[in-house]
């Protein structure tokens, strides 16, 4: 009989165990992952005095990826034995790793575990523990502490809290810039915790960052500066006087990539700063990163362009940002044109119908002649943002013959997403689009070679239906898809098939009995075995809609019967399953 900590696994337990201890790196890991089966078989007290000492005595030198499963199932334990005070030197092992796949995780795995110790206990050894890795020769160890510091400051005394910070300031001018990079990426966790903490040594902290002469520390001063402008939102002094000289530096940082990680942040700035330090202070700036020299900085401002207009005036939007956002629409780099296809439309709501008309209207139609199908595409799965100003009627002429486009383009991820607009245009326009261009074109798509475009236009059929009514299904679909049953490529009899599972619950008993049944008495008998196993599929999702007693019931449950005898073993699994 298999013991409870073994149903978590196959493999039995004095197996794994054993494997603890291969030389073989493949065995080892899968019993690193299953490492919690182990300790439930042993029970808490052998974990503490066998299993654990193991671990650190033996594994903590070995391969990179049985480190990683380390770090990943050690913390788990503390549920076996109830603390995390045991499983601190074996963690702290870990965060020496030099891989830094697997101390990012040991980090993890260091704060997990400190949920589970008790603080007043092992205060003296989380804190030597963090001086060990401060005094190391190794930056990655540096690097720890300085992960681990704002997770442990909250927790331990008074006295310890100010060695915890004047050890962060020391990292923060350590020689090696990597330790400093670190320091710098966990500046924002250390700001979170204010007003528990010394405000002023961590502005200072940060001030450091700032002159820092490597731009992959500076990079990481906007995450600190965002902390600060959220701890001092509605403290306009202080917002004004600390935070806007520092936004001032970094926007107009030498290199780019400091100033992208502002144009990055400029929406959680935009929120804290408040109205008027926002207009006068950041707007500016983002202007500028529109028109920055940097493609990846433009790409960046123009993807946050609907957010960041939402905290602005609608005098702003038309005469700051709009004037700065139309070169845009003809840059010669695609992304800038794919950024902005996708953020413009939602300023229309914004700015109302006729400042949409005088302004956005003409980029919208420079932008959807793009060359480019990605800019199109961007551009229609935010049509609904413009139709809330302009009636959609009026931008038929020039959306309908840019949609045909998208149908037909040669990328099948385009002509996949392209499908599900058919709807957006059925709920604003009814059936009357449907033309025979349109008609033909979701024909089209139901032959289409790539599985994932006709499954997007059996999906897009469903939604059609649900819009415009069985009625149409019956009378105008379904006279157009029949032919579909009769295709020489069984994959296409397929497609007629998986339509009808879609549409059953949709179709009227009268319209599944006219239009359906007869599809499904030709396809029962399908010589491929495929159309057969979907045909039973078809036959068990039908027949519950039909009218009980009716001819169609009868000869339904008739051929689900036959399929149930068929030579195809599969075909009989799906007729007889429930």
């Amino acid at each position: 009989m298999v013991s409870p900590s073994e149903k978590t696994t196959s493999t039995p337990i004095a197996v794994l165990i054993d494997e603890l201890k291969s030389e073989d790196v493949k065995r080892k890991v899968n019993s690193v992952k299953n490492l919690m089966a182990i300790a439930n078989a042993l029970g808490a007290e052998r974990t503490k005095t066998e299993l654990i000492p193991f671990l650190v005595n033996e594994m903590l030198e070995d391969e990179d990826e049985v480190l990683l499963g380390l770090s990943e199932t050690l913390p788990n334990l503390c549920e076996v034995i109830g603390s995390g005070n045991l499983l601190l030197p074996a963690v702290e092992k870990l965060c020496y790793a030099e891989d830094i796949t697997v101390r990012d995780k040991a980090i993890a795995g260091f704060k997990r575990v400190l949920a589970k110790v008790d603080i007043k206990k092992s205060e003296e050894n989380i804190m030597g523990i963090i001086k060990r890795f401060v005094s190391a020769d190794y930056h990655t160890a540096k690097g720890a502490a300085a992960s681990i510091i704002p997770t442990v400051y909250p927790m331990v005394s008074s006295n310890s809290q100010s060695d915890l910070l004047q050890i962060y300031a020391l990292l923060s001018t350590d020689e090696v810039p990597l330790v400093r990079k670190f320091a710098a990426m966990n500046l924002k966790d250390f700001v979170k915790l204010l007003p528990n903490t010394s405000e002023t040594d961590l502005f200072n902290i940060l001030k450091t960052f700032l002159k820092d002469e490597q731009d992959f520390v500076r990079l990481y001063v906007i995450d600190g500066l965002v902390a600060f402008a959220k701890a001092y939102n509605g403290n306009a002094q202080k917002l004004n006087t600390a935070i806007i000289p520092i936004l001032k530096t970094l926007a107009e940082d030498a290199t780019w990539r400091t100033r992208y990680t502002v144009s990055d942040k400029v929406v959680e700035l935009g929120q804290f700063l408040g109205k008027e330090l926002n207009k006068k202070y950041l707007l500016p700036y983002f202007i500028k990163f529109l028109g920055d020299s940097e493609a990846e900085i433009k790409t960046n401002a123009a993807a946050r362009l609907a957010d960041y207009a939402i905290l602005l005036d609608v005098d702003d939007i038309v005469g700051k940002v709009i004037p700065a956002i139309k070169p845009l629409a003809s840059d010669t780099i695609q992304h800038v044109r794919s950024a902005l296809a996708s953020s413009i439309l939602q300023l229309c709501p914004l700015i109302g119908k006729k400042y949409t008309n005088e302004h956005i209207l003409s980029l919208f139609l420079l932008l959807l002649r793009d060359e480019f199908s990605d800019v199109r595409l961007a551009l229609f799965k935010n049509l609904d943002e413009i139709t809330k100003v302009i009636d959609i009627d009026s931008l038929s002429q020039s959306l309908l013959p840019a949609l045909t486009d998208l149908a037909v383009d040669k990328n099948w991820r385009t002509r996949a997403a392209s499908i599900e607009f058919l709807s957006f245009f059925a709920r604003k326009m009814g059936e009357g689009f449907l033309n025979d261009k349109f008609s033909k074109i979701l024909l089209e798509w139901l032959h289409d070679r790539v599985f994932g475009v006709r499954e997007a236009a059996v999906n897009c059929i469903k939604s059609l239906t649900e819009i415009l009514g069985g009625t149409w299904a019956e009378k105008v679909l379904f006279p157009k898809i029949a032919v579909l049953q009769n295709n020489a490529n069984y994959l296409h009899r397929q497609t007629i098939l998986f339509i009808i599972i879609k549409l059953a619950g949709l179709l009227g008993q009268d319209a599944l009995g006219k239009t359906v049944v007869p599809v499904l008495q030709v396809l029962y008998k399908d010589p491929v075995p495929n159309v057969r196993i979907n045909a039973a599929k078809a036959l068990k999702t039908v027949n519950p809609y039909l009218k009980e007693k009716s001819t169609e019931k009868e000869n339904v449950k008739k051929w689900l019967t036959a399929l149930q005898e068929d030579s195809d073993v599969e075909v009989k699994l799906v007729a007889k399953s429930p």
